[in-house]
Parts: structure tokens; C-alpha cells; sequence
């Protein structure tokens, strides 16, 4: 009886020791998964005081060009030649609409959660902590933001978890990827997203010192644009220009009621040149094309 006793007793022990080695597999699984097709955005950015150029618009919620580039600019140059920002911001994106259904949903993570992802991610690629410190520490990084990182993906983790991956097996790669770009679909269908490209050339503009330029054209030729310093979308439309928008003959249509309502302006914003009227944010390909001022 002791003899079976024991060798029961042994029995659950490697049933134990397997179900938390499996656990374990399938953490790490999800913690490279993620850290391959999201983007290892997590740092926290405060430009308050700096115009922030909108690379797009999720949902109502901002995703700013500076977080954008701040991430491709830590690219080594080899990356670099392969990836262009603009596949950085749909990345952003796709994170951004995870968060935000993981708020939806109402879901929390343990500081604990995130000590058992830093350790695995750690033990995954380090020969210990002071190997994992100094590798984050040379690219400009601290504990801290590899954490943020962690408390997002662990988020997401359990969202999909909880809504996709349910009867999947988690080992089967491709049905994995499969289903995670049927799920991101599903999110990107029903959310209104606005993207705003033309932002990286405009930074590429600004190099050449040609937004001043563009700005200049469309009010030399009598182009005016009519908006509200209380319209979140009028916001979005300045931004694009960055500092160049001093240039632009602007009408807020708070002030100046009377010019707006004899112009029928209806929505804001609103751009007019001589008499024709375009309503809405409008990128800087469609002003140039409206005016025909060359960008």
C-alpha cells in the first residue's frame, strides 16, 4: 500500500512539474509571438511643449509621428532599408486596437504576471539579469520600459486568449498567426481609423525646408481655411502642417461667425480656393492637388 501510495504520489509530481512546463512553453511561445509581430513600442514620450504632428487617428485617440519615428530611428540601418515608418504605424495601430478592447473588456494584470514575463524573457535570451540590464541599458532602454512593454503584452495576451483563441492549439503556429489576423481584422472593421501618411513626408519635407514653401503657395494663391479652436479635427488638420501652420490663412470661425456663415461654411474644417470648397481633414497630396501648389 506505502509502495503504491508513493509511486501515485510520484506520478502527480510529473504531472505537475509537465503541466507547468507546458504552462511555461507556451508563456515563452506567446512572448516571442508577440514580441515579433508587434512592434516593441513602450516608450513613454512627453512633448508637451513641442507640436506633435497625428500620424493617425484610432478610434478618436491619437497615435503621434514622434512615437513613430522614435522607435524606426533605434533601427539598426540594415532593418532600416527593409522597413519603411509608415509599416511602424500600422503596427502601432494594430497594438492600439488590442489596448483598447483590452480596456472594453476590463482587463488587469498582476505586478507578479509581469515579473514571470521579465523572467522569461530574460532566461529566453540572457545568460542572466546583468546580461539582460546591459543589452537594454546599450540601446537607450531601462527596466522599467521593458515592463510597460511586458503589461501591454500580457494584456493582449489574455484578450486574445479570451476572445480568439479558444479551441486553438496554442503550439500550432500557423493556425496561431491565423487566427490572431482574423481577429485584428474583425477589430479593424468595426473602429474608424484615419490615417495620415502624409506626415513622414512631410518630415522628410521639413528637412528640405519645403513645408514653409507649401504653406506660403496655398496663401499666396488665395487659399484659406476655415475651422475652430475647439474642433478636435481642426487639430488634426493643423498638426499636419507642424510649425509651418503660422503660414496658412486661417479663419476660426468662432471669431470671425459672420465672414464664416456669409461664406456658408457649414462643417469644420473647411478649405476654400476661389469660391470652391473642400470639407474635411485633407492631406497634403489632395491640398496640392486642390491649389496646385507643388509639394
Amino acid at each position: 500500500m506505502v509502495t503504491k501510495n508513493r509511486k501515485a504520489k510520484h506520478h502527480k509530481n510529473i504531472h505537475h512539474k509537465n503541466k507547468n512546463k507546458k504552462k511555461n512553453i507556451l508563456t515563452a511561445f506567446f512572448l516571442i509571438f508577440f514580441i515579433a509581430i508587434i512592434v516593441f513600442i513602450f516608450i513613454t514620450i512627453n512633448k508637451s511643449n513641442e507640436k506633435r504632428q497625428i500620424a493617425a487617428l484610432i478610434n478618436g485617440e491619437k497615435i503621434y509621428l514622434d512615437e513613430v519615428m522614435d522607435f524606426y530611428n533605434k533601427l539598426p540601418d540594415t532593418y532600416k532599408e527593409l522597413i519603411r515608418p509608415e509599416q511602424i504605424l500600422d503596427e502601432v495601430i494594430n497594438e492600439r486596437l488590442l489596448l483598447q478592447e483590452v480596456t472594453k473588456k476590463g482587463l488587469s494584470v498582476l505586478e507578479e504576471e509581469i515579473d514571470v514575463a521579465l523572467n522569461d524573457m530574460r532566461d529566453l535570451n540572457y545568460d542572466g539579469f546583468e546580461d539582460f540590464e546591459s543589452f537594454i541599458y546599450s540601446k537607450g532602454l531601462t527596466v522599467d520600459e521593458i515592463r510597460e512593454f511586458l503589461r501591454k503584452q500580457t494584456l493582449i495576451n489574455k484578450l486574445l486568449l479570451d476572445e480568439a483563441f479558444i479551441g486553438i492549439d496554442l503550439l500550432d503556429q500557423e493556425s496561431v498567426f491565423k487566427v490572431y489576423n482574423d481577429y485584428l481584422s474583425s477589430l479593424i472593421q468595426i473602429s474608424n481609423i484615419q490615417k495620415f501618411p502624409e506626415v513622414f513626408l512631410i518630415q522628410e519635407l521639413a528637412t528640405k525646408k519645403s513645408v514653409d514653401n507649401f504653406a506660403e503657395c496655398l496663401t499666396d494663391r488665395g487659399v484659406k481655411f476655415y475651422g475652430s479652436n475647439s474642433c478636435p479635427y481642426c487639430d488634426v488638420q493643423k498638426e499636419l502642417f507642424g510649425n509651418s501652420f503660422d503660414k496658412i490663412n486661417y479663419v476660426d470661425c468662432i471669431e470671425h461667425f459672420e465672414i464664416c456663415k456669409e461664406e456658408l461654411i457649414r462643417v469644420y474644417p473647411t478649405w476654400d480656393f476661389k469660391g470652391v470648397k473642400q470639407e474635411g481633414v485633407k492631406t497634403i497630396s489632395e491640398l496640392s492637388t486642390f491649389s496646385g501648389c507643388e509639394l
